[in-house]
């Protein structure tokens, strides 16, 4: 058993993430430097939407499991009922990258 793998999925049953419409949201990949590495944003929105208020989502996980691949449904959730741009970070996890590596990145992110 992998210590650091979750034993339940973060996606509903019965839902693939290859399912989600990927035409009724624009997806984009952002690099920014983090505390102890690069870390990826994923933006979502809604095309042709301009001047949206911003929500930052941290996924769960005690800055120890959890990825921004892992938080897609979510994200995805709220960028298609919410009128903003969603934020998702994809911060550094312990124990490969101890504390303060995670609430570090997370206050990059939201400058």
């Amino acid at each position: 058993m992998d210590a650091f793998k979750p034993p339940y999925s973060f996606v509903p049953a019965g839902i693939a993430p290859a399912e989600a419409d990927s035409a009724a949201l624009e997806v984009t990949d952002v690099q920014i430097e983090g505390h102890a590495q690069d870390i990826t944003l994923r933006l979502y929105r809604q095309p042709k939407k301009t001047a949206l208020p911003v929500l930052i989502y941290f996924y769960g996980g005690g800055f120890t499991k959890g990825s921004i691949e892992q938080a897609d449904f979510a994200s995805r959730y709220f960028a298609e009922h919410l009128p903003a741009l969603v934020v998702s970070v994809g911060y550094s996890l312990a124990p490969a990258f101890p504390f303060p590596a995670a609430p570090e990145d997370a206050h990059r992110a939201a400058l």
